[in-house]
């Protein structure tokens, strides 16, 4: 049997498990609940809800009829175009987590609890992705030893052809490699924790620079990436030394995470009520002979 038969659906269920595991492990060890890693989470779709047309619709655009046209094919031109899509993602992210601090989770604003945030943003991507792999296999296991001429009518052979090799690929992958998806979000999961905890510093030391830090880190990784698959993409090892440099990059945002750890703040003080005003008992005094120089006649 091919083992990736169980190495495909593992990657799948091992990358949920990051997601949801790294969630339980911070809730529980510093008694927080689930809202803030869920505001995170949201906080990644709505970026991206921004971010892929944006891509699509301009940064794809100018790349194509700018940027590839006008500088040579080479390492110059991959570098550029990296540049610009790590950019692209960093400005986009970093700014929604900025917004969400500023306007959505202002009581939020510590260190254990940026930890949550950027769990959850880095969560839900991890969740999407583990979803992803899990749907491809579904449809992979469904045309493995199929004959693909019966199954697409419609396609014209070259397509045929083409969609065979590519499940042929698919099934005669190192079955090291199809467990990249899960490493690589083990690798990404603390640059999106660390990139919460730069943020945050924004409103804990009230200088915007640790917006354009976050940012730059976060295009940093990307260019990083896209640049040694692009460079090494003739050599069967490139994901490989792609995902060790990703691991290397992991530790430095580890580093980031503990290097600006900081105490919780301390509760705000509760407001203190001025006790009510006694009732003021006024006893009547009877008008009489005896008493008259206690009186109003007196």
């Amino acid at each position: 049997m091919n083992p990736l038969y169980v190495l495909y659906p593992l990657a799948a269920i091992l990358t949920l498990l990051l997601a949801l595991g790294t969630g339980i492990f911070i809730t529980r060890r510093f008694g927080l609940n689930w809202r803030l890693y869920w505001i995170g989470a949201l906080t990644f779709v709505g970026s991206q809800v921004l971010h892929i047309p944006f891509n699509s619709y301009v940064l794809n655009p100018l790349v194509i009829d700018v940027v590839l046209p006008a500088v040579p094919s080479g390492l110059v031109r991959t570098m550029l175009v990296a540049a610009l899509f790590g950019l692209s993602a960093g400005l986009f992210e970093e700014t929604a987590r900025y917004l969400v601090f500023a306007r959505w989770i202002k009581e939020d604003r510590s260190w254990r609890r940026a930890l949550l945030f950027g769990a959850g943003h880095g969560g839900i991507e991890a969740i999407i992705v583990g979803f992803m792999i899990f749907m491809t296999y579904l449809q992979l296991v469904s045309l493995a030893g199929k004959d693909l001429t019966l199954l697409m009518p419609n396609l014209s052979a070259e397509q045929v052809s083409l969609a065979q090799t590519q499940v042929n690929q698919y099934w005669s992958t190192p079955w090291l490699m199809s467990l990249m998806g899960f490493v690589e979000r083990v690798f990404t999961l603390p640059l999106h924790i660390a990139n919460a905890i730069l943020v945050l510093q924004v409103f804990r030391r009230g200088q915007l620079r640790w917006l354009w830090l976050a940012v730059g880190w976060h295009t940093f990784v990307n260019f990083a990436a896209l640049v040694m698959m692009e460079v090494l993409k003739t050599y069967s090892w490139a994901a490989y030394a792609t995902e060790v440099m990703l691991g290397g990059l992991a530790l430095i945002s580890l580093w980031i995470i503990f290097a600006l750890r900081s105490p919780e703040p301390p509760p705000a003080p509760e407001a203190v009520s001025a006790p009510a005003p006694l009732p003021l008992k006024i006893t009547p005094i009877v008008e009489n002979e005896e008493n008259l120089d206690q009186t109003k006649y007196g």
